[in-house]
C-alpha cells in the first residue's frame, strides 16, 4: 500500500491532542511513531484475519467480514478490511486470526479468538481505486480461545 491519505474523510487521531483536518495526509512514518506509543509491546503478524459481527451490536449487517491482520498485542490489533463492509467506530466484532505458525494446538495453523470492539478506523490508499482499503484498530476484550504468539519485553 501506498501513502495513507485521508482526504475527503473523517480522521480520528490516536494521538491525543493531535489535530487534523479532512485534507490532512498521513506519512508512514507518522503512523509507525503513533504505533510506537502505545501502552504494549506490539508484534508484527501478518496473517488471516474475520471480523464476526456481534448480533447484538449490529443485527441489522450480521456477516463476516474477511480482512488481514498487520500487527497485535496482548490487548488490541491492527488490521485492514475491504472498503465498504460496514465497520465502524464502536461497533463489536468476534475477532478470528488464523496464525500460519506452529503452536500448542495440531496443525500448521493456530486459530485465535476473542471479542474486540473498533477504536479507530483510516482510509489506506492503494494504486488504484480497488487497492484501497480500510485500516482498522480494535481493542480486544474479555476471554480469548487460543495461544496468541506475543513480544516479550
Amino acid at each position: 500500500m501506498g501513502r495513507i491519505q485521508t482526504e475527503g474523510w473523517p480522521v480520528h487521531s490516536a494521538v491525543p491532542g493531535a489535530a487534523m483536518t479532512a485534507t490532512t495526509r498521513i506519512s508512514p512514518s507518522t503512523v509507525s511513531e503513533t504505533f510506537t506509543a502505545r501502552q504494549t509491546v506490539r508484534r508484527p503478524l501478518r496473517c488471516k484475519l474475520v471480523l464476526v459481527n456481534d448480533v447484538m451490536s449490529a443485527p441489522v449487517h450480521a456477516g463476516v467480514i474477511p480482512g488481514e491482520c498487520l500487527n497485535v498485542s496482548d490487548g488490541g490489533l491492527y488490521a485492514v478490511v475491504p472498503l465498504g463492509c460496514g465497520v465502524r467506530v464502536g461497533r463489536r466484532y468476534t475477532c478470528r486470526l488464523f496464525i500460519p505458525e506452529r503452536g500448542p494446538e495440531p496443525g500448521p495453523v493456530q486459530t485465535v479468538s476473542q471479542q474486540g470492539m473498533v477504536l479507530r478506523t483510516e482510509l489506506l490508499a492503494g494504486g488504484g481505486r480497488d487497492e484501497d482499503r480500510l485500516g482498522v484498530a480494535i481493542k480486544l476484550i474479555g476471554h480469548r480461545s487460543g495461544v496468541m504468539p506475543l513480544p516479550t519485553t
